[in-house]
């Protein structure tokens, strides 16, 4: 089943949403994951929804860094790259190497009605590929978080990034 909605159909993504925030709980310091969908809003045929879980981490600093105190993360587990990220993806040259995203300058909006601060979100990561017994068991993913820093996730960068809006909903 293709989570992508074209703006015509509604599409059902609560049973990926809901397989994310379970294999999430189960990692070391998830203190919580929820499903959710969340539809990419471009104004165009690159509007999509895509399930996924939003969880927050506790996380402890590897030994030796600056500052050993635990920390906590929020992010959302998404099924797959959004179409708005990507620009081109090539192949994996060899089996068992992943795929190359060539990126697009975007970050995400969440709307007010999200419940999440409205500050930017940037995707920090992402996997292209099967599935991958313990660490990717889904198969294709991507990891957005919250731009939580000063200034904006394009201050220094040569291109000013598209802001595409989101809509974060629980399933």
């Amino acid at each position: 089943m293709s989570n992508t909605n074209t703006n015509t159909q509604p599409v059902d993504v609560a049973p990926q949403a809901q397989e994310c925030a379970d294999w999430l709980r189960t990692l070391p310091g998830v203190i919580s994951a929820r499903p959710v969908s969340v539809y990419f809003n471009t104004g165009g045929a690159r509007s999509e929804t895509i399930g996924g879980a939003l969880y927050v981490q506790e996380l402890t600093p590897p030994v030796g860094a600056r500052n050993p105190a635990p920390y906590r993360r929020m992010g959302i587990y998404l099924r797959r790259l959004p179409a708005c990220y990507v620009r081109r993806i090539k192949p994996p040259r060899n089996r068992g190497e992943s795929a190359v995203v060539h990126k697009r300058p975007v970050c995400f909006k969440p709307d007010s009605a999200s419940g999440l601060d409205v500050h930017e979100w940037y995707i920090g990561g992402y996997y292209v590929g099967e599935a991958r017994e313990p660490y990717q068991p889904m198969g294709e993913n991507a990891l957005m978080f919250p731009w939580d820093v000063d200034g904006k996730v394009d201050d220094g960068e040569r291109t000013t990034y598209t802001r595409v809006p989101v809509e974060v909903r629980d399933v």
